[in-house]
């Protein structure tokens, strides 16, 4: 005994089929044809929404890449103004402390220059203290592109 499976019947039962209406086996094989087409749209709309999806998130990590990268740029940016701030502002306050101790104020020369120091101690400090809580600022790594884009 042969077994079949699918939207199709076995011939016998088509033959059967044609003897109570000479139509039905004709529309059953366009019935599973239309199916099969049904089957195969609804694949391929399943592959592009899966396409979509990857696509969108591969963006979604790049534009948070890119934004990761533009907030330590522009933190590296700041920092190096800060420290040309700093030295310009030390430098000024140096160049007046030599000044004033050159024109006989010793003690506000002194005063400057322990201030500076005090400064300094403090910016060595603070800056220890934020490298052992943190890891070095490193820029994010361009994330890899998917093979077969």
């Amino acid at each position: 005994m042969a077994a079949f499976s699918g939207p199709i019947p076995d011939p016998y039962a088509l033959k059967i089929y044609g003897e109570i209406d000479p139509t039905y086996p004709e529309r059953l094989l366009a019935m599973a044809e239309r199916q099969e087409a049904h089957r195969q749209a609804e694949e391929i709309r399943q592959q592009e929404l899966e396409k979509i999806a990857i696509e969108s998130y591969i963006a979604f990590n790049q534009a948070k890449h890119n934004l990761a990268r533009q907030k330590y740029l522009e933190r590296i940016k700041y920092q190096t103004r800060g420290q040309w701030f700093g030295i310009v502002l030390v430098s000024l306050f140096l160049i007046g402390a030599i000044y004033v101790t050159m024109n006989g104020h010793d003690w506000v020369g002194g005063v400057i220059i322990a201030a500076l120091a005090a400064l300094l101690a403090l910016f060595i400090q603070g800056h220890q203290a934020s490298q052992s809580k943190s890891p070095p600022a490193q820029p994010p790594e361009t994330p890899a592109q998917p093979q077969g884009s």
